[in-house]
């Protein structure tokens, strides 16, 4: 209980990690300090036991690591140069040719790194991504992202069908995306849309900037 208050107080109270663990290490001579007086009061009335002690984390990194499931993330090798990436195995130089016929990239992609146990060979840049399933089975547990899902099919449902060349105020309003209804039967059927505002086939001068969306249906 300890850890998951002072882990709130980092996440969403905005307290520094410092702070953090003062707070951490605080509680943890609280709880020793009231363990040996309990101790101390049952041998005065002839009771000697000895209490187990409460380790708590010293850190607010080991409290979350401990307590709550730390994000997938996902780390690929990076060519400092020209960008390319690597999977295991990563080669010793970046072998990316902008041609057949051209020279490859050579650039190094490994570097030594002092440790305690002496020099360390590791990748001289990564690439770090978050895991998209792990990502959206977090996103989805949220409540509100829940509570919202069920308005925005609620209002879907409900909401009079626009007719063609009338005002939309927005996609739901388009009578193409009611004909997508059948593909929704509950609120958890989504789609996912990616806005893009530099589709432009007529030049600026003649139609403007256009905005394509395409559409990913997940059951």
């Amino acid at each position: 209980m300890i850890s998951t208050v002072v882990v709130w107080l980092h996440i969403r109270a905005g307290v520094s990690r410092s702070v953090a663990n003062i707070i951490l290490q605080a509680f943890q001579i609280i709880m020793s300090t009231t363990i040996h007086l309990v101790e101390a009061a049952l041998f005065a009335s002839g009771i000697n036991i000895k209490l187990s002690n409460i380790e708590i984390p010293k850190d607010i990194r080991t409290a979350y690591k401990n307590h709550f499931s730390e994000p997938d993330i996902i780390r690929t090798a990076c060519c400092p140069s020209c960008f390319s990436l690597y999977s295991q195995p990563i080669p010793r130089k970046c072998q990316w040719q902008e041609s057949p016929r051209s020279r490859p990239c050579n650039t190094d992609l490994w570097k030594y790194r002092n440790t305690r146990k002496g020099p360390k060979l590791i990748p001289r840049r990564l690439y770090t991504t978050q895991s998209f399933d792990s990502w959206f089975q977090f996103f989805l547990s949220q409540q509100v992202i829940e509570e919202s899902l069920v308005e925005g099919y609620n209002r879907r449902m409900n909401h009079p069908q626009a007719a063609f060349g009338a005002d939309m105020h927005d996609i739901h309003d388009s009578p193409a995306w009611r004909d997508l209804t059948g593909l929704f039967s509950s609120p958890y059927h989504l789609v996912f849309g990616i806005y893009i505002d530099w589709f432009n086939p007529y030049t600026n001068k003649i139609a403007g900037k256009l905005m394509l969306f395409l559409f990913f249906i997940s059951n």
